[in-house]
């Protein structure tokens, strides 16, 4: 093992970043933490469902901002593959990075649970619940 593993988090929600800084503050710099995350920020889906009710949302998280806090590099990207003999992640582009340790906490995505229901997994879904909200009224 080198004298400062790779230590390399997949994924960009909460769990993610989390494992993140608790790895930069407990480890420090014995390791060099890196990010595959894809796009650039987090966005905060579970509160995100009060924005159609008027009382707003909260901001995205940057991932460039923790990952710079954590001096960690950020990989924008998602995780495809794991090939754990090589100790390598593939992303969805077929780039492949090297760790020493791998962290995977890739969450969840919303789906329809029952037929004609309207799922809610964040921001990107307010229009459509203002729209079922405003011909409620």
């Amino acid at each position: 093992m080198p004298a400062h593993p790779r230590v390399l988090v997949a994924g960009s929600g909460v769990a993610a970043l989390e494992a993140l800084l608790a790895l930069h503050e407990l480890a420090g710099p014995r390791v060099r933490l890196e990010l595959m995350a894809p796009g650039t920020a987090m966005l905060l889906r579970p509160a995100s469902v009060a924005e159609p009710f008027g009382l707003g949302g909260p901001p995205p998280v940057q991932l460039a901002d923790i990952a710079a806090y954590c001096n960690a590099h950020h990989h924008s990207a998602i995780l495809a593959e794991v090939r754990p003999g090589e100790r390598r992640a593939v992303t969805g582009t077929g780039e492949t990075i090297d760790y020493d340790h791998l962290v995977v906490a890739v969450g969840a995505r919303a789906a329809d649970v029952l037929p004609g229901a309207l799922p809610f997994g964040g921001p990107a879904d307010v229009p459509g619940l203002e729209q079922v909200l405003d011909s409620a009224e």
